[in-house]
C-alpha cells in the first residue's frame, strides 16, 4: 500500500521540520521523515552545547566568589547528572517541536527513505522496522551535514571526539586538544577551560564568520596523545 502526499520532506532538522510546520499552515498534505527530530543543532549542537556553557559559566563563578567576601567549598561537577540534565533540556524541546507539527497537521515518521524513483520512496520506521512506500507531489530533501575525519585522526568517539562525543562526555580529561578555530571548536574550548580543564587549541585560522574555514572538532585524550 502507498500513502500519497502533496509535500515530503526529509530530514527533520531546522530546515526539515520548519518546512513541515508552514507546509501544514499552508493547507497543504505534508509528511516529514528524519531520524533525529529537531537535527544537528537540537541534539549536539546549539541547545546541547550551550546548556553545559550555562552549567559551566555556573560553575566558574562558584570558584570566583571568594573576591566577594562568599567562600564556597570544593564545588564538583556530576557529570551524571550535568548530562541527564542536558538531555531533559533537549528532550523539552524536541517535544515542543513534535507538538508544533501536530498542531500545523504535519505528520511526522521517524526513519529512514530511500528512493524508489523521483516521486516515491520507501521508509524504514525506526521503532518497528516496518516499510512503507511515500509517494509526493513534491519531495524537500533537508538532510544536513555529517562531520569529517581528518588523515590520521578517524573520529571514534572514543579518544578522537566529533562534537557528537565531545557533548555526550562522562568525565572530564585531564587535558584536551581542539583542533579547529571555528564556531564549535570554540564553544568546547570555551566550556571546557570554564571547568578547569587544561584546553590546547590547535588552527591557523580562528576565523568563525568565514565558512571556508569551518572546522571539524577533535577532542584528543591526554593518553592517546602519549602514544602517538
Amino acid at each position: 500500500m502507498t500513502s500519497k502526499y502533496e509535500i515530503l520532506i526529509i530530514g527533520d532538522g531546522p530546515g526539515g521540520y520548519v518546512a513541515g510546520i508552514r507546509a501544514g499552515q499552508l493547507g497543504k498534505k505534508v509528511l516529514v521523515v528524519g531520524n533525529n527530530l529537531g537535527g544537528e543543532c537540537l541534539n549536539w549542537g546549539c541547545i546541547p552545547s550551550k546548556a553545559l556553557i550555562s552549567a559551566a559559566n555556573h560553575y566558574h563563578d562558584l570558584n570566583h566568589l571568594d573576591t566577594m567576601g562568599i567562600t564556597v567549598e570544593n564545588p564538583r561537577i556530576d557529570m551524571k547528572k550535568l548530562q541527564e540534565w542536558k538531555q531533559s533540556v533537549q528532550d523539552k524541546l524536541i517535544g515542543g517541536i513534535a507538538q508544533l507539527l501536530k498542531a500545523n497537521k504535519a505528520e511526522y515518521i521517524e526513519g529512514i527513505c530511500n528512493f524508489v524513483n523521483d516521486h516515491t520512496v520507501e521508509v524504514a520506521k525506526k521503532s518497528s522496522g516496518e516499510k512503507e512506500l511515500i509517494e509526493a507531489d513534491n519531495i524537500i530533501i533537508a538532510i544536513g551535514t555529517e562531520f569529517i575525519s581528518l588523515p590520521g585522526f578517524q573520529i571514534d568517539e572514543k579518544n578522537i571526539l566529533g562534537a557528537k562525543g565531545a557533548l555526550a562526555l562522562d568525565h572530564i580529561p585531564e587535558h584536551l586538544l581542539v583542533i579547529g578555530g571555528g564556531i564549535i571548536g570554540m564553544q568546547e574550548g570555551g566550556e571546557m577551560s570554564e571547568n578547569r580543564l587544561r584546553v590546547t587549541r590547535h588552527d591557523d585560522h580562528l576565523v568563525i564568520s568565514n565558512d571556508r574555514h569551518t572546522p571539524a572538532l577533535i577532542l584528543l585524550d591526554l593518553d592517546f596523545l602519549r602514544e602517538l
